[in-house]
């Protein structure tokens, strides 16, 4: 069985005079500092994501989704870091959901000539809309 997480009320321990550190036991230096992203950590994913090179189809399908259409990218592997990364942004760029189902990705919506345009700004040359 899981143990039960005890809560820390910060109002009882400030009207007590008790620090949080002390409440924990431990200083707040020691804890991990997460590292922060610089610009050249985005660079390097970006890097990334743009060598990654692969033929790239962008389809529309309506089967199986209560007739609701949407924009399937076959030719990218979603589990890859850069596949990630790419997705992530693309979904920003394009403002609609995306939903990876094993080697597809698919979009919300006809988005077939956004997602050509933005991978061919990304550097992708080899995408086909079918």
């Amino acid at each position: 069985m899981r143990k039960k997480r005890s809560r820390i009320d910060l109002g009882i321990l400030n009207s007590q005079g008790i620090s949080l550190s002390e409440a924990l036991g431990m200083q707040l230096s020691d804890l991990p500092k997460p590292e922060p992203k610089t610009p050249d950590n985005q660079a390097d994913e970006r890097k990334i994501a743009v060598t990654f090179r692969s033929r790239i189809r962008l389809s529309l399908e309506k089967k199986g989704r209560a007739g609701k259409i949407v924009t399937k990218i076959s030719g990218i592997n979603p589990a890859a870091n850069s596949s990630t990364f790419l997705i992530r942004t693309l979904k920003q760029e394009l403002g609609c959901g995306a939903n990876t189902e094993g080697e597809f990705v698919f979009f919300q919506g006809d988005q077939r000539q956004r997602l050509y345009d933005s991978l061919h700004n990304k550097g992708y040359t080899e995408v086909k809309i079918i």
